[in-house]
């Protein structure tokens, strides 16, 4: 019977680390240039969309596990370093990107809007939905694809608090506000875009742009957002006050040729995680509530519910008060 040699078997560890090491870099660079390539590009062409959801988070630990291997591996200080900096660089940024760190403001001269993409949910998660929903405070509640298992509960939620319930297309819409108006703007089968006109207190008027966008990967986003911001535009009803929504788009180029002159309210005044889908682990934001020039935005969080996979957004909003007077 053979005993291998002491040669051999460093040999075979020096190998095993050698491999485990070029694959760990082969996945830390690709990840990193895709990444890199998203951020900067973004979503401006079909080819470069996909790369725009790539978490940062993800490239942050992709570079951690390479640090790990070049240390295990015994690589040279300089690679362990970089691999390092870089992990902990990117995880710094995203925490300035991906939390928010503003409070609950304690003057309630705020409405307060919320917004849930339901997606259509069965008989028990129907009632998870409204059971969550009901805990929320809100004037104002829009959700998308409520369903008939949700619509009938969504009806109760408002005789209990003594609001309204308004529907239009895919949307359901709960409030105490008056609503002067609700129509459907957009609609082509895929793409769906609602506008409501509300009255807060006797001199403020709110107008909110309600979007239901495609998550086809096939679809480029730029084309899309391009197309339905001038069609708006012709219709007169692209300066809405608030615009909600599920996107399905990331902020990046697409969305600000869509919302030109909108501001994402979580960048604002964002409080915890921005992210909203899927609520069991949310890396991605396609949910979205963008706040208009002339409104203020002192608060924007997401709030995970029981019984749909995408988080509720919650904002605080208020028109700008004018110029002091001399």
């Amino acid at each position: 019977m053979m005993v291998p040699s002491p040669t051999t078997g460093k040999h075979l560890r020096r190998v095993t680390g050698s491999l485990l090491w070029w694959a760990l870099f082969s996945c830390a660079f690709i990840t990193t240039v895709a990444w890199l390539v998203g951020a900067i590009v973004g979503d401006r062409f079909a080819l470069t969309q996909g790369l725009s959801w790539i978490p940062v988070e993800l490239v942050s630990i992709s570079l951690a596990a390479l640090g790990t291997a070049a240390t295990v591996c015994r690589r040279s200080s300089e690679v362990k370093w970089a691999c390092w900096l870089g992990a902990i660089g990117l995880g710094l940024w995203a925490v300035t990107e991906d939390v928010g760190f503003s409070r609950r403001p304690s003057d309630g001269a705020f409405t307060k809007v919320c917004f849930v993409n339901a997606q259509w949910p069965g008989q028990e998660a129907a009632e998870s939905v409204a059971t969550s929903l009901a805990s929320l405070t809100f004037d104002l509640l829009i959700v998308t694809d409520a369903g008939p298992r949700l619509l009938p509960r969504l009806n109760m939620l408002a005789e209990t608090r003594g609001d309204r319930l308004i529907t239009v297309g895919q949307f359901a819409v709960v409030t105490r506000l008056e609503v002067s108006g609700v129509r459907t703007l957009f609609a082509d089968g895929l793409s769906t875009v609602a506008e409501l006109n509300a009255m807060i207190g006797a001199q403020s008027a709110l107008r909110v742009a309600i979007f239901n966008l495609p998550s086809h990967w096939n679809r480029p986003r730029m084309l899309l957002a391009t197309n339905l911001h001038r069609s708006l535009s012709s219709l007169g009803t692209d300066s809405a006050d608030l615009a909600v929504g599920d996107f399905n788009m990331t902020n990046g180029p697409a969305l600000a040729a869509l919302l030109p002159a909108m501001r994402d309210s979580f960048t604002l005044a964002g409080s915890g995680w921005r992210g909203t889908y899927p609520s069991s682990l949310p890396l991605w934001q396609s949910d979205h509530i963008f706040v208009g020039s002339s409104w203020e935005c002192a608060y924007s969080a997401g709030i995970t519910l029981r019984g749909t996979p995408h988080r509720a957004l919650e904002v605080w909003v208020r028109p700008k008060r004018g110029p002091l007077p001399r």
